[in-house]
């Protein structure tokens, strides 16, 4: 994530996403491209990792939280940044869409 005075940068190899995760973002943002709703959000399945889009074509912001568990509690990062409505909500639909094709098509391995 870029920011005014650096970046930030967040790794972590515990995350999962589950094709119904994408598949509801999709759903999520096709109803934002269609003015049907002004939110979509990307979910790890622990929602320790969200990805929102509020807002509609003339103001489009995301928010990024991040949520680690540093005992004994739990502490978030969150940043939010106004983006171009075309490339978060039009490119990146077709993107995810493209991503769940291919998610589709993987065949398990065997044990």
């Amino acid at each position: 994530m870029r920011h005014p005075t650096g970046s930030f940068r967040y790794s972590a190899n515990d995350l999962y996403f589950d094709l119904e995760s994408f598949e509801r973002f999709s759903a999520e943002l096709q109803g934002v491209q269609q003015s049907l709703r002004q939110e979509a959000a990307l979910k790890d399945v622990g929602q320790m990792v969200v990805l929102r889009l509020e807002g509609n074509s003339r103001a489009l912001q995301a928010t990024l939280e991040v949520r680690e568990y540093l005992a004994p509690s739990m502490a978030t990062l969150r940043a939010t940044f106004e983006v171009d409505y075309d490339l978060f909500v039009n490119k990146l639909l077709g993107e995810i869409n493209r991503f769940i094709e291919e998610l589709r098509n993987v065949q398990p391995s065997s044990p």
